[in-house]
């Protein structure tokens, strides 16, 4: 069965099937808000990196000490150290230190523990100025006195690291000055204070 239509609707459906499917808006000057496009390819802003947590932050280390002769010196001082920033490490420390005095008539041995406090800033990549407080337990033996001291030492000073591993790493050279010292109250020979030390 043929379909006859007139001309005028003809005319008015290709007219229509004529116009585009999609139709774009434009941005007149004058509006207030002009529309998002979407980011293109490779410019997605990728997600924020997680921030790190306090173990992250922190490095296990300490320093040791060995000497031979008229007197026997062995430290070992382990650390706790926690990167505030790239320039402020600070952190609690243990001390443990086992003296013999090998000159006769007064050969004798001791042992001496304590902890410190103590705070580091980097004024170069690997260069450090250092403050220090420290508390040590020590047994003295002398003609006057004989028995077990406590003492409180302020250490200030300075060093450099030769960085290794994670932040806050390395090796650590490191010099200090007793501001407290007191030669018949200190188990150290001198103020000032020579560390080795490591840090992981």
């Amino acid at each position: 069965m043929l379909i006859q239509m007139p001309f005028t609707r003809i005319w008015m459906l290709a007219a229509c099937l004529a116009l585009p499917l999609s139709v774009r808006a434009q941005y007149v000057a004058g509006d207030t808000a002009r529309p998002q496009s979407p980011p293109a390819y490779g410019n997605v802003p990728a997600a924020a990196a997680p921030k790190p947590s306090f173990w992250d932050r922190t490095n296990l280390g300490g320093n040791f000490g060995l000497s031979f002769g008229r007197v026997t010196y062995i430290e070992a001082s382990p650390l706790l150290m926690y990167n505030v920033n790239e320039r402020l490490q600070l952190g609690p420390g243990l001390t443990y230190i086992y003296l013999r005095n090998n000159v006769r008539p007064f050969v004798y041995s001791t042992s001496v523990y304590g902890g410190r406090l103590f705070g580091r800033y980097f004024v170069l990549p690997d260069a450090f100025v250092q403050t220090e407080l420290e508390t040590l337990n020590f047994e003295e033996r002398n003609a006057d006195f004989n028995g077990r001291y406590t003492i409180f030492n302020p250490l200030v000073g300075g060093g450099y690291r030769v960085p290794g591993g994670r932040l806050g790493g390395g090796f650590f050279f490191t010099a200090l000055y007793n501001l407290n010292y007191q030669a018949n109250l200190s188990p150290y020979p001198s103020p000032l204070i020579v560390r080795v030390g490591v840090a992981i």
